[in-house]
């Protein structure tokens, strides 16, 4: 996951300013709440920005479990990743199996997935 500007997060009961690059977030600095962020009207929630970007809804609750974060607040600008970019990525640590398709029907990296009926390969060429 990139972005490209800092984000705000809410990590237990602390507000941070930080940047997410990969699955880790960096801190910036601390705050004490939401609204004491610079221009907080131009920022929205993850999975607003997820979905006004089109990408699928359920992929905001694996981000923010994976990083470790309760809630994450975006500016709200386009994606700089197309979904395609954003699928190979995000999908790299997930099962291997599921990353080689071009099926949506993706499994976690938990799973093991040793046949699935509905499997095609994606062409690199």
């Amino acid at each position: 996951m990139k972005f490209e500007d800092y984000v705000v997060v809410k990590q237990g009961n602390d507000w941070l300013i930080g940047k997410i690059k990969g699955y880790e977030f960096t801190p910036y600095k601390q705050i004490k709440k939401l609204a004491d962020v610079k221009n907080v009207s131009s920022y929205i929630p993850l999975k607003k920005y997820l979905a006004k970007n089109k990408f699928k809804p359920t992929l905001a609750n694996l981000l923010l479990k994976k990083i470790g974060l309760s809630s994450i607040y975006v500016l709200n600008r386009p994606s700089y990743i197309g979904e395609d970019e954003w699928d190979d990525y995000w999908w790299s640590d997930h099962c291997e199996k599921c990353g080689e398709c071009v099926k949506d029907c993706k499994q976690s990296q938990y799973a093991t997935v040793k046949f699935c009926p509905d499997y095609e390969e994606k062409d690199d060429r």
